[in-house]
């Protein structure tokens, strides 16, 4: 029991660069993806903004592609956490040898499996991180004449509530359905609409932060972009 204590603590300490190399490439992922759909998605409307509708199928279409990254990189370290035998002195090199035996083993394919329920929560938080910042920023300022940093605190405690309230169903859903292996219709009918959300004060506190610090850093960084001509 002690040796198995002792190698989770060594392997959260050997993987912290791990997961923060994770973190940063997620959020390169969601929001260049997100970024680059909506200009497109503004160049084909000649300029015009964006409506919500448009800009929720940008967040969707960019949680996809977050998915697709994500889901093989975290069923590496769900393995690597779950064995204890694997040597963790190097994780990152853990990790692509748990894919590339995966993929040998298995095919392609084989990366996502079982990844449905964590790829429609990604998107779904995605979509209501990414489409309620920029509404609600502007309507601090324009409507409670907020300034700006105000502006973008608010603007980042909405977004995180929607991202929460959006992907917590699936997230819930898939727990029930991995513990108790019941159908979601049936915990629809015994617990009702609000059993799926569940844990949401917890959920929103949690990542709210981590969003709002996020976008503070984007949109400084966005800043720093303009000034230099990119």
């Amino acid at each position: 029991m002690f040796y198995v204590l002792s190698s989770k603590l060594h392997f959260y300490e050997q993987s912290i660069p791990l997961r923060l190399l994770a973190k940063a490439t997620y959020a390169t992922a969601q929001f260049g993806s997100f970024e680059s759909l909506t200009k497109k998605a503004e160049a084909a409307g000649d300029g015009m903004l964006l409506t919500l509708y448009q800009e929720a199928c940008c967040g969707l279409a960019s949680g996809a592609i977050l998915a697709c990254i994500g889901i093989p990189i975290n069923s590496a370290l769900a393995c690597l956490r779950a064995d204890v035998t694997v040597p963790v002195a190097q994780p990152l090199r853990s990790v692509f040898r748990i894919i590339y035996q995966k993929v040998s083993n298995e095919g392609v394919l084989a990366l996502w499996k079982g990844g449905g329920c964590y790829a429609n929560a990604l998107m779904a938080y995605n979509m209501g991180m990414l489409a309620s910042y920029n509404r609600s920023s502007n309507y601090f300022k324009e409507s409670l004449d907020f300034g700006e940093d105000r502006a973008r605190l608010g603007a980042g405690a909405v977004s995180g509530f929607f991202a929460s309230a959006c992907s917590l169903p699936f997230m819930n859903v898939d727990a029930i359905m991995r513990s108790l292996q019941r159908d979601a219709n049936i915990v629809l009918k015994l617990g009702g609409p609000f059993k799926f959300y569940t844990g949401i004060a917890k959920f929103f506190a949690k990542n709210t932060p981590s969003i709002m610090v996020t976008w503070i850093f984007l949109e400084e960084i966005q800043k720093i972009e303009e000034s230099i001509g990119l």
